[in-house]
């Protein structure tokens, strides 16, 4: 298949190189493979380097997390099961000093079977508002203090 753009996959390599073997030229077996010369070479030389067809596996990117903090990141979120990510990661900088973002705290937990937590805000009524939310319902469903569990706006019918 010459000109598309593929890799070649181990078998094929390893008939390659066994062919050069015999004695064939890196063209011949090129046009019998279906693949390109320069392929049929970088297979060759692979093999000749480091005795193997088997690509190289690649270096990837480097962990943001040492093991240490991955460890600690895990110990702290078993001990308080309701800790959000956002006080996760404030602490994990407080104690070793790196500045970790909170998707890489998720990712973390995530990898170890947990869950991440996020904050639940809940907003406090001051005697004010619920003045204003009887009020309300006093206004909508005519009702009085005695039966303010009824009203569908107060939120219990």
């Amino acid at each position: 298949m010459p000109g598309s753009w593929r890799h070649m996959d181990v078998e094929t390599a390893t008939r390659a190189v066994f062919m050069l073997k015999e004695g064939e030229s890196q063209r011949s077996v090129a046009r019998r493979l279906g693949a390109s010369q320069r392929a049929i070479r970088n297979a060759w030389e692979r093999f000749l380097e480091t005795g193997s067809v088997a690509g190289r596996s690649g270096s990837g990117r480097a962990r943001a997390t040492t093991v240490q903090e991955d460890w600690y990141i895990r110990l702290t979120a078993r001990r308080e099961r309701t800790i959000p990510t956002r006080v996760l990661q404030n602490r994990l900088r407080q104690s070793t000093g790196s500045r970790i973002s909170d998707q890489t705290i998720r990712n973390r937990l995530h990898e170890d079977g947990q869950r991440s937590r996020s904050r639940v805000i809940r907003l406090k009524l001051t005697r004010h508002a619920s003045c204003s939310t009887f009020e309300v319902c006093s206004r909508t469903c005519g009702v009085d203090n005695g039966q303010l569990e009824k009203c569908s706006l107060y939120g219990r019918k």
